[in-house]
C-alpha cells in the first residue's frame, strides 16, 4: 500500500501475500484474498487501515474461507470476482455452479512483440 498522491509511505498489509484487495465501502479497511496453508485454499482476510498523513495498517485478520468454487472463479475472472455490500458486513461473491467444469484458462505469450512493432514503423 502506498499514500496517494505522491506514492510515499509504502507498507505492507498481508502477512503472507494476497491478491484482489478491495476497500471497505465504510472506509478505514481493507479486505483481500490471501493463501491458506498449502496455498490451494483461499481466506478472505481483513486489515484495519489508521488513515493518518501516513496510513498506517494493523494486523490481518481471517474473516472466512473460501470455498473451491468460488477460487475456481477467482483465478479465471481476477478483478470483479467479489464485491463488498455498502455497509461492510457481507460479501457477494461468484462462485462456480454446481456440478460444471472448471473454466478452461488460456494464457497467450507474445514473443519480440517489440521487434515486430519496430517493424511496422
Amino acid at each position: 500500500m502506498v499514500s496517494f498522491p505522491g506514492g510515499g509511505g509504502k507498507r505492507q498489509v498481508s502477512s503472507a501475500g494476497g491478491m484482489l484487495p478491495r476497500w471497505n465501502p465504510q472506509g478505514g479497511e481493507l479486505f483481500y484474498v490471501a493463501p491458506q496453508g498449502n496455498g490451494e485454499s483461499r481466506s478472505m482476510m481483513a486489515v484495519s487501515i489508521e488513515t493518518q498523513r501516513v496510513p498506517k495498517p494493523g494486523r490481518p485478520n481471517k474473516r472466512f474461507d473460501l470455498p473451491q468454487r468460488v477460487i475456481t472463479l477467482f483465478i479465471a475472472m481476477t478483478t470483479d470476482s467479489y464485491d463488498i455490500s455498502s455497509d461492510g458486513q457481507r460479501f457477494l461473491l461468484a462462485q462456480q455452479e454446481k456440478g460444471s467444469e472448471q473454466p478452461e484458462i488460456a494464457v497467450t505469450v507474445v514473443q519480440n512483440w517489440f521487434n515486430e512493432l519496430q517493424d511496422h514503423k
